[in-house]
C-alpha cells in the first residue's frame, strides 16, 4: 500500500505539464530528428534520424492524418532532404559509409509511398544546392529557373528555384531568360548577400539582408518594375527564418545578437509595420512552410537534445496561445515539452492505480 502514494505523487508530476494549446501539435518524434523539410504541396513532412554512423532513417509524416512512414537505408548517412515540387520524390542526399571510393556519396529519389529508391548516383559529393538542380528535372509550377549560382534558394510558388546575384547593375530585381528560354530571377545588389528570400503575391518577393549599419531588414521587391520598399528594420537582431503569407510576413529573430531567446516577430507587408513581437524559443528555430489552405504554420525548435516539427495555427490569437505555452513548457521546473500520446497513457495508468489504492485505503480504514 506504501506505493500507492508515489503512484498518486508520479501521476501529478507527469500530469502537471502545460499542454499545448488547441491546434498546436507535435509532428515528428521528438527524438533526436533533423533535416525537417515540408512539401511545397503541403502533403508530407519529412525528417531523418539515424542509430549511430552506419544508418539513417528516412520518416514520411502525412500533415492531414499524423501517420508516419520510416525508411531506412542501411549503409548510408543521410545529410539532405528536398521535396521534389510535385512531392512525387523525395530527394535524398546521403554519405556512403561503406565505400573506400572517391565517390563516397549518394544522391537518392526515394518514393515517399513505399521508400523505393527511383534512383541512385554515386557521387563525389552532394550539397543541399545539388538537390535544387535536380528538382527541375520533376517539374513544377514555378515561374522562375535554376540559376547557376551559389544564392540563397528561393522558396514558395510551387516548385524548386535559385536566384542570381548579380555583382553590377542598378539596384532592385528583374526577370531575364536563360539559354533554354526560361525565367531566371536576377538580384541586383543590397549592401549584403540577401540571407532569406520568399516569394509573395502580385509580383512580389521579400529578402532579408544586414545593412551597412549592422541591423537586420526586410525589404520588399517588385519582379516586374525593380522597386523596392523597406517594411521592417531590427537593430542588433540577426533574422533567422522568414515566411509570407498574402500580406503578413512572419520572421524569426534573435533579441540580441548571438545566441539567446528567439522572438517571432508578426509583420504587416502593406502598412509596413510591426504588429506583434513574441516571445519564441531558446534556442535556434526555424520556419519549414507556412500553408494557407490549412491555416498551419510548420515550424522547428531546438529542444536541448533534438530538433522537434510543431504544426501551429497560423491566426494571430493562436499564434500568441504558442508562445505563452512555450513559456510555461520551458520554465524552469519543467523537464521538457510535453510529448503527447505516450506520457499520457502513463500518466492515465498511474493516476488509476492511485485512484484504486485511494478507494482501497478507504474501505480498510
Amino acid at each position: 500500500m506504501r506505493l500507492l502514494p508515489a503512484l498518486a505523487v508520479s501521476a501529478l508530476l507527469l500530469g502537471c505539464g502545460p499542454k499545448p494549446p488547441e491546434g498546436m501539435k507535435r509532428l515528428d518524434s521528438g527524438d533526436l530528428n533533423w533535416g525537417h523539410a515540408v512539401g511545397q504541396r503541403f502533403k508530407n513532412l519529412y525528417y531523418a534520424d539515424g542509430d549511430g554512423f552506419s544508418a539513417s532513417h528516412l520518416y514520411v509524416v502525412d500533415l492531414e492524418t499524423g501517420k508516419r512512414k520510416e525508411y531506412r537505408f542501411p549503409e548510408r548517412r543521410i545529410k539532405h532532404i528536398l521535396p521534389a515540387p510535385l512531392e512525387n520524390a523525395v530527394m535524398v542526399g546521403a554519405e556512403d559509409t561503406q565505400t573506400r571510393s572517391l565517390k563516397d556519396h549518394v544522391y537518392m529519389e526515394v518514393d515517399p509511398d513505399t521508400g523505393k529508391v527511383l534512383v541512385e548516383e554515386p557521387r563525389e559529393t552532394v550539397s543541399r544546392r545539388d538537390l535544387f538542380v535536380a528538382g527541375r528535372t520533376f517539374g513544377g509550377s514555378d515561374p522562375f529557373a535554376v540559376a547557376p549560382s551559389s544564392a540563397a534558394p528561393v522558396t514558395g510558388g510551387g516548385g524548386a528555384a535559385m536566384v542570381e546575384i548579380v555583382e553590377k547593375g542598378a539596384p532592385g530585381v528583374r526577370a531575364a531568360l536563360d539559354a533554354e528560354g526560361k525565367r531566371v530571377l536576377r538580384f541586383y545588389p543590397t549592401p549584403s548577400i540577401p540571407d532569406h528570400i520568399e516569394i509573395g503575391e502580385g509580383g512580389k518577393f521579400y529578402a532579408t539582408y544586414v545593412d551597412t549599419a549592422s541591423a537586420s531588414v526586410v525589404e520588399e521587391f517588385d519582379y516586374f518594375n525593380g522597386t523596392r520598399r523597406l517594411v521592417a528594420r531590427f537593430e542588433g537582431s540577426g533574422i533567422e527564418s522568414l515566411a509570407v503569407s498574402g500580406v503578413g510576413i512572419l520572421v524569426i529573430r534573435q533579441d540580441r545578437r548571438g545566441s539567446g531567446p528567439r522572438l517571432l516577430s508578426l509583420l504587416d507587408s502593406r502598412k509596413g509595420r510591426v504588429l506583434q513581437d513574441l516571445p519564441w524559443s531558446d534556442g535556434e528555430s526555424r520556419i519549414l512552410a507556412v500553408d494557407p489552405g490549412r491555416g498551419k504554420l510548420y515550424v522547428t525548435m531546438y529542444e536541448g537534445d533534438s530538433n522537434s516539427c510543431w504544426a501551429v495555427p497560423l491566426a494571430e490569437k493562436a499564434l500568441v496561445a504558442a508562445s505563452d505555452y512555450l513559456a510555461r513548457a520551458r520554465g524552469p521546473k519543467v523537464r521538457r515539452f510535453h510529448v503527447g500520446a505516450g506520457r499520457d497513457i502513463l500518466v492515465m495508468a498511474l493516476m488509476a492505480c492511485a485512484a484504486v489504492g485511494v478507494i482501497i485505503m478507504a474501505r480498510s480504514s
